[in-house]
């Protein structure tokens, strides 16, 4: 009965994924075909690959989230993405998923390869006291409204709101994607989400929750979810002027701390800060040897601490300078690629535990929490720690990257 059951639900995710690929096919702007479980458009050598289809029941109705994976080779990795359509039967619940995500991701993305978009804005990032310029690709804020109908909506935007912050979050990449979703649920409780590169920005989000207070409350309640929604996404493409390659993709970056690991394991009882000059020798880089040195015990102590509530910044204290440079991690390449690779070491492959628990014993985060388990002070609620960010000296050579 239960290999019964899985073939049902095979074949019914099949049936889910083949439905969403045809609509796909036949509504984007671009000429298209499908291979296999993704949709490919010759003109950008773009792909669109359908990751999962989820459908639940919801007291009657259907709701439908779709999972994708979008891949061009300059984005340098995925944008994986999501969207949600709901409706009085998967058909309708599907056909409303996907015009969500092509009147937002896709609309925007291909106005990234359109030389002559007309809405172009611009933005300039100030790293290590040298200007970056970046070309801005936002699409129309979208509204979810009561009887499950999706409209475009045309007053103040979720990037006016978040533009100035979101300056201190992007780093030195070639392609940010930026995704905001804000909401009123009954009862006037607002909330707000944006997420770069599929990573959540907790400053960001609390400006869209700030934002939706300001939106108009006769807007009929989204009936499904009973709240109101509001969706818009946006494209940060770095200009060629001052545009340097990054040296590494994200999987040689994970690749590189596979070996890491394999190093740590084979020495476990060689002192941590003789790692160094082996990776040193290893990399041919000495920013990426210092990064993989100081940032791992870092990344492992937020891995391994779930009740801790770590911050987005981290310092970063040059021994030539006096004051530290708080920057948000995000603006740092090599930094989520580390954490997704160690995650996926540790929780996806169960084998990486023993060089975990080496690493924390490292961390300054780790130290701190340490000192603070058990503590109750005005940072803490409940069993949640809210740390401070922690300071990592580097060298005068350190290149933010």
């Amino acid at each position: 009965m239960g290999d019964f059951n899985q073939h049902i639900k095979a074949n019914t995710q099949d049936i889910l994924i083949w439905r969403v690929l045809n609509q796909l096919h036949e509504n984007l702007t671009e000429r298209n075909k499908i291979v296999d479980k993704t949709i490919v458009v010759p003109r950008w050598e773009l792909t669109i690959t359908i990751r999962n289809v989820q459908e639940v029941d919801n007291q009657g109705n259907s709701t439908i989230y779709i999972y994708y994976r979008i891949e061009h080779e300059m984005f340098q990795e995925p944008i994986s993405t999501f969207s949600v359509g709901w409706g009085e039967n998967m058909e309708l619940a599907v056909n409303r998923a996907v015009f969500s995500f092509l009147a937002t991701t896709m609309e925007t993305v291909f106005d990234v390869f359109d030389p002559n978009y007309p809405r172009v804005k611009t933005l300039e990032v100030e790293i290590d006291g040298e200007t970056y310029g970046f070309d801005v690709y936002i699409s129309d804020v979208l509204e979810h409204t009561g009887d499950g109908i999706t409209g475009k909506i045309y007053e103040e935007s979720m990037w006016d709101t978040i533009k100035n912050e979101l300056k201190l979050y992007l780093g030195k990449k070639r392609f940010y994607w930026i995704w905001c979703e804000g909401g009123k649920v009954i009862g006037d409780v607002q909330y707000g989400n944006v997420r770069i590169n599929n990573i959540d920005c907790r400053n960001l989000s609390k400006k869209i929750k700030s934002y939706m207070r300001t939106v108009e409350e006769d807007m009929p309640l989204d009936k499904y979810f009973k709240l109101q929604r509001y969706q818009q996404y946006i494209c940060v493409l770095q200009n060629k002027k001052r545009y340097e390659p990054y040296p590494y993709t994200r999987k040689e970056i994970e690749d590189k701390v596979a070996y890491v690991f394999e190093l740590i394991k084979e020495n476990m009882e060689q002192p941590y800060d003789t790692l160094y000059d082996r990776l040193l020798g290893e990399f041919k880089d000495k920013n990426l040897a210092i990064e993989f040195i100081k940032l791992l015990p870092e990344i492992c102590a937020e891995l391994k601490n779930y009740d801790v509530t770590f911050p987005e910044k981290i310092g970063i204290k040059r021994q030539r300078e006096e004051k530290v440079n708080w920057v948000y991690k995000t603006r740092i390449t090599s930094y989520d690629w580390m954490r997704e690779a160690v995650y996926d070491l540790d929780v996806k492959q169960g084998r990486g535990e023993e060089v975990i628990k080496k690493l924390v014993k490292e961390s300054q985060l780790q130290r701190e929490i340490d000192r603070r388990r058990g503590e109750v002070d005005i940072y803490d609620f409940g069993s949640n720690i809210y740390m401070a960010p922690s300071v990592i000296e580097m060298d005068d050579d350190y290149k933010i990257r």
